[in-house]
């Protein structure tokens, strides 16, 4: 049963005598090293040796399976073809009645189809399958030790420090998508990743943040650099891109923020930049725009404004008056204009020159509007 189990098992088995000349091999041996039992009883194990490590290495082995009578480890062997591997080992030392040293056991197995599972597991947990830019949650991570970086030169006596983050969003990229399908897309989207790259230094960090935005880490730059950067950017952009016979000429819209001021958290940083991004599709696309802390209040009390506008509406709280029209010959009344009026809780009488707009723009024109007749009818 022994003899079964030695032959059949799927751990490497490899057995010395005391002079750690090799007796023995298993099938598994044979198979993963590519050597045959014949080929190598009578050597020595270094034959298997890759060159990785170095005397101490082997000596740091040798030492603790004589003084504790095993060793278990991870090290690189290299098989009879040269191909280099790495395998996970435990070294037996094998002892008669009178302690003396009869045999070494050794049993191991490969682990680099382990490694390389391992390898792609981090970099997909890390990267953009796409594009194999850096996705959003390792970004997002970087930023933050970005942070924690600064941080500690500045408690070490370091003059303050600065750094700058980009928000890039293609144009109408929805329409590409639209007009050529996702395969076009996604080709487009892998060629952008490569511009950003070739443009990018090392110590700038490159991410695809999600669907057609991208977003990059400037070190120690302020917003006045990243200003420039974001230009030069835009015009790398700027030049036709060929897909399939297809010319595309890209724009861009681009929001800056900068720590400190725009934010001191990864979380502030990484949301005004977006914000700034998204300040310039408003303002018509194709350009830069660096986070405005009160910009940004004044875009939040409008929606907060809009949701207040909805409940308004949907509680029929908004108001009616009306205002005679006077026929200039008769002096009679003739008829009434019904002008519409909204008393808000929070700000008082808001202009209709502002909430009708707000209206049109949130597709609430027409509930408004209903409103409006049903109180003017009643």
């Amino acid at each position: 049963m022994a003899k079964t189990v030695f032959d059949n098992t799927s751990e490497c088995i490899v057995i010395t005598d005391s002079n750690n000349h090799i007796v023995t091999v298993n099938q598994s041996f044979e198979a993963v090293t590519g050597y045959s039992s014949e080929e190598v009883i009578g050597k020595d194990p270094r034959i298997l040796a890759s060159g990785f490590h170095d005397k101490a290495f082997y000596e740091e082995m040798w030492d603790c399976v004589e003084h504790t009578g095993q060793w278990k480890g991870q090290l690189y062997n290299r098989r009879k073809n040269g191909n280099v591997y790495p395998e996970e080992m435990t070294i037996n030392k094998v002892e008669d009645d009178n302690h003396e040293v009869v045999n070494y056991v050794g049993v191991f197995h490969d682990i680099s189809v382990r490694q390389q599972t391992e390898k792609e597991l981090l970099f997909y947990a890390n990267n953009d399958a796409l594009t194999t830019l850096m996705n959003r949650r390792c970004f997002t991570e970087r930023v933050e030790q970005e942070i924690n970086s600064v941080c500690e030169q500045v408690k070490e006596g370091g003059c303050n420090q600065e750094f700058s983050v980009l928000f890039i969003d293609l144009d109408d990229f929805k329409s590409i998508n639209d007009l050529y399908g996702h395969d076009v897309g996604d080709k487009l989207l892998k060629h952008i990743a490569e511009i950003l790259l070739d443009f990018c230094s090392k110590e700038t960090l490159v991410c695809r943040y999600g669907g057609d935005e991208f977003a990059i880490l400037l070190k120690g730059k302020s917003s006045a650099f990243a200003k420039q950067y974001a230009r030069k950017l835009m015009r790398a952009l700027s030049v036709p891109i060929l897909i399939d016979a297809l010319q595309f000429n890209v724009t861009i819209s681009i929001g800056i923020s900068t720590y400190p001021e725009s934010g001191v958290t990864h979380q502030a940083l990484l949301k005004n930049a977006d914000y700034a991004m998204y300040e310039q599709k408003r303002n018509g696309r194709n350009g830069i725009s660096i986070y405005d802390a009160q910009l940004q209040s004044e875009y939040i009390r409008k929606l907060r404004l809009k949701d207040r506008l909805i409940k308004a509406i949907a509680e029929k709280k908004i108001q009616v008056y009306y205002q005679p029209i006077v026929d200039i010959e008769t002096g009679q009344i003739c008829k009434f204009e019904a002008l519409t009026r909204w008393f808000d809780e929070e700000e008082g009488y808001i202009s209709p020159v502002i909430f009708i707009e707000m209206a049109e723009t949130y597709g609430l024109i027409g509930q408004l509007g209903r409103v409006v007749f049903e109180q003017a009818l009643s």
